[in-house]
């Protein structure tokens, strides 16, 4: 009888020994079959999968920076109202030694609109009147070129670089741009090139200077329509979405003004869909 109350015990413990170990044993393949098993209803963890994979799934969207630099301020009036009420990052470039150039320049940041100096640059086959007063000249000394680059920059408030004006002529002259630039490096102030000249070479000079230099990639009117305009700034835009970046220039005055204004201020929500921001030049870099 002994003997048996014995073996009873033992049967006991031995039965809630294999009965533990078969909970455990269950519950674990249970929990490991729900863990890895993606159709867990809807718990947390699943959730979160879910989610990552619809993250995933998702094309990237593609980003474009586009500066769009206004040419021509401080002289003709055409179209400075409509182009000063766009809302939007834009660069003003403004023409120094005229009857507005420093209250285009203070109005234009007052606004919140970067501001650049216009300079005038000797053209081909143009007459310097259309150049504007002080014009850098190809056959220059280079302190006189770095004295009207000074006098330039202070004529003009608030500027944080330059652009060129016209300039066929002298802007291909490796003096005349090394002399300019090395006010822009004194001044720590960007450039662009807007690329008027036949051979453009400021960008390699500023390169091998290390100055902040950039490539106008379209021009926007030139005294065209507005259906030509459009059809530039989707240009821009495109190079903007390839290249990551992209430069235009346009014009307030008989160059562009009003329709040049109406077309930007018209494709703000075409830009907003395709993920084109409006930047300043000097947002370009960051």
């Amino acid at each position: 009888m002994k003997r048996f109350n014995c073996l009873i015990v033992i049967t006991k413990r031995t039965f809630r020994i294999f009965l533990t170990i078969t909970i455990v044993a269950v519950s674990s393949i249970t929990f490991a079959y729900y863990y890895f098993n993606k159709d867990f209803g809807t718990h947390d963890f699943t959730t979160s999968v879910n989610t990552i994979k619809q993250d995933i799934s998702k094309p990237l969207v593609q980003k474009g920076k586009l500066a769009i630099i206004i040419d021509d301020f401080g002289q003709n009036r055409k179209g400075i109202d409509e182009m000063m009420s766009i809302k939007r990052h834009l660069t003003f470039a403004v023409m120094p030694f005229l009857t507005y150039s420093a209250a285009d320049a203070s109005n234009a940041h007052k606004k919140g609109y970067e501001v650049i100096v216009h300079l005038p640059l000797e053209a081909k086959n143009a007459p310097l009147s259309w150049v504007g007063p002080r014009p850098i000249l190809a056959n220059m000394k280079n302190d006189e070129i770095k004295q009207i680059t000074l006098d330039a920059f202070e004529n003009i408030p608030y500027a944080v670089g330059a652009n060129i004006h016209m300039g066929s002529k002298a802007a291909n002259e490796e003096h005349v741009i090394s002399s300019i630039l090395d006010i822009i490096k004194e001044k720590n102030l960007y450039f662009v090139d807007s690329r008027a000249e036949d051979h453009p070479i400021a960008k390699k000079i500023a390169n091998d200077r290390g100055i902040l230099c950039y490539d106008r990639d379209v021009f926007l009117d030139g005294n065209k329509p507005k259906a030509y305009i459009l059809k530039q700034l989707r240009k821009a835009g495109d190079i903007a979405l390839k290249r990551g970046e992209a430069v235009a220039i346009g014009h307030v005055g008989t160059e562009g003004g009003k329709p040049t204004a109406d077309a930007i201020s018209e494709m703000l929500s075409e830009f907003d869909d395709k993920n084109i921001q409006l930047v300043f030049v000097s947002e370009l870099c960051k």
